[in-house]
């Protein structure tokens, strides 16, 4: 049987040939690859801009909302509270303002079961929230649990002492054990720090009702009234 060989010249032509389509291979490969890679890249810019830009435009909405509530507070359209409190929970799940807000809401609506679920998840979120932990000291005093709101309303008062409805909750807590004066006395802390705080003057129009006082209660009265339109008129 005669053997075959290749001349050394064809030899080498197929050994480049082979040698090329090796490289070619190769190549492809790693097109392929840099393919995939470009794609997952795309992808994580992507996700980074939806982190950089959709996400914080939700939360800047649900800031206005918030906002919006706040306006509405002043105005003790409490409904409306609710209202905007809600959206910004649904822009936001975990925005402890929202919580709080739409707690303050229904407190004042005398919703309290819908409040107290509230409150509690907005200190469930911050267990230091300062206005969560007032207004739950509120949500106690409605309930007639002085000595409970006490412990609540400390603990905001701890935080920070210049907040004036801390002290409206003190005088709640007075006139809700009939500790007149000793209300008086907060009420007019409350004032102090904010004189355009209608409630503030409508409790303390309260206790001196009780006291007898009947022309500073109608002062404190009239007083609230023409904050409440004031205020009325500039949110509008």
């Amino acid at each position: 049987m005669k053997k075959f060989e290749l001349p050394i010249d064809k030899l080498i032509t197929v050994l480049i040939v082979v040698g090329t389509m090796a490289y070619i291979f190769s190549l492809e490969n790693k097109l392929r690859y840099l393919e995939k890679e470009v794609k997952r890249n795309s992808v994580r810019k992507l996700n980074n801009l939806n982190i950089q830009n959709i996400k914080p435009s939700l939360i800047d909405i649900a800031d206005n909302h918030i906002s919006r509530s706040v306006d509405f507070a002043k105005i003790e359209d409490f409904e409306n509270v609710i209202k905007e409190a809600t959206k910004a929970i649904e822009l936001e799940k975990n925005g402890v303002w929202g919580y709080n807000n739409r707690g303050y809401g229904y407190l004042r609506l005398n919703k309290l079961k819908l409040a107290e679920r509230d409150l509690k998840k907005a200190l469930d979120l911050d267990p230091f929230h300062q206005f969560a932990l007032n207004n739950m000291g509120l949500l106690n005093i409605k309930q007639k649990q002085f000595d409970e709101a006490l412990k609540y309303v400390r603990k905001a008062e701890k935080i920070d002492k210049t907040l004036p409805e801390l002290y409206l909750n003190f005088g709640l807590v007075q006139a809700g054990k009939n500790n007149f004066e000793e209300a008086i006395s907060e009420f007019n802390k409350s004032i102090e720090l904010n004189h355009n705080l209608a409630i503030a003057y409508e409790e303390r129009a309260k206790a001196f009702r009780k006291m007898g006082e009947k022309e500073k209660a109608k002062e404190d009265t009239i007083k609230s009234i023409n904050i409440r339109r004031e205020q009325t008129t500039n949110v509008n």
